[in-house]
Order: C-alpha cells, then sequence, then structure tokens
C-alpha cells in the first residue's frame, strides 16, 4: 500500500542553528590564520624591495666606483630625514659625494610607498645607507623595524657593514619605534 504522507522538505530551526555555529567556528580559527599569513607576506614584500635596493645599490657601487646612497624619500625626489621609510625610499648613485640627491646625480631605484597597514622604521642614527666602492656600507649595523597598524613588532631587518642583509628573530636592544605606531 502507497502511503500518502509525506515528508515536508527543508531544515529544521535547530539544523540552521547548529550549521551556523560550525561556520562561526571555523571563521574564528580561521581569521587570526589568515591575518598573520598576510602580515608575513608583507614583511617578505619588504624585506625583497629593501634587499633588492640594496643589492642593486652595491653593485653599482663596485661596478661605478662611486658611493651609492640609500635613503628614505617620502613624496619628494630627495632623502628625508628621519627614521620613517614607511614613505618610500631612494637609491642613487652620489656623483658629487654630498648625500644628497641632485641633478648631477643617478638615481638607481625609487621605491612608493609602502601600502596596507604596516610601517617600516630604520635605525635612528643612519637615516641614509652608503655603500662604498668596495660593497660594503660603513658604519654600523641599520635595523628595520616593521610595524604592524596595531602596534606589533612584524620583523626586524638586518644590514651589516658587509652590505649583507637579513631577517632578525629577535629584535635588537632598545627603543620599539612599533609602540608610538
Amino acid at each position: 500500500m502507497i502511503s500518502t504522507r509525506h515528508r515536508q522538505q527543508g531544515w529544521s530551526l535547530f539544523e540552521v542553528a547548529i550549521a551556523l555555529a560550525v561556520v562561526s567556528l571555523t571563521v574564528c580559527i580561521a581569521l587570526p590564520s589568515a591575518a598573520s599569513a598576510l602580515e608575513r607576506v608583507r614583511v617578505a614584500r619588504i624585506q625583497t624591495e629593501l634587499g633588492e635596493t640594496f643589492l642593486i645599490s652595491a653593485r653599482h657601487a663596485i661596478a661605478g666606483g662611486v658611493a651609492t646612497v640609500v635613503c628614505p624619500s617620502g613624496h619628494d625626489p630627495n632623502c628625508g630625514q628621519g627614521d620613517d621609510w614607511s614613505g618610500g625610499w631612494m637609491a642613487f648613485a652620489d656623483l658629487d659625494g654630498d648625500r644628497r640627491f641632485g641633478a648631477g646625480d643617478t638615481l638607481l631605484r625609487q621605491v612608493p610607498p609602502l601600502a596596507g597597514a604596516v610601517r617600516l622604521y630604520g635605525s635612528p642614527e643612519r637615516s641614509r645607507i652608503v655603500f662604498q666602492p668596495h660593497g660594503g656600507s660603513g658604519g654600523s649595523n641599520a635595523s628595520f623595524t616593521v610595524c604592524a597598524s596595531r602596534g606589533a613588532r612584524l620583523g626586524t631587518l638586518v644590514l651589516s657593514n658587509a652590505g649583507q642583509f637579513r631577517f632578525a628573530e629577535r629584535a635588537p636592544p632598545g627603543r620599539n619605534p612599533c609602540a608610538t605606531f
């Protein structure tokens, strides 16, 4: 005998609530991981951009036999003052030796401001990195701190006097520029 009773199609309120709870839990677990991965990508991009700039500068200094300068630039074509490199940076062959970009100097690279809510701060005592004709950068090591918008330190990049560039797991002792961001 055929039953005339049919089961109603659809979801119950309880099933919908369980599905929403599972989706919410999944989002809560995945969102911080995705944000962390995005921050790691931003740090890697900054490291790549800065590393390429240093490599180009050191190569040009050696090949041309002239000092090259890397400095924060902001929106104008001159070197900025201070330790904030977030507005971009430039590299140039310092043909006249005055450590400032001028009409007679050769622009090697201009990097635009950083995208996203990230900041880059250099060593306050080294607002300019100068590569000598032997390829090294005189003075003390230069460190660059990458900060997130919430004031967290995402990483530290270090340039040695010999011109080697690396990511440092530990932050250098002293001030934390991210605290002011």
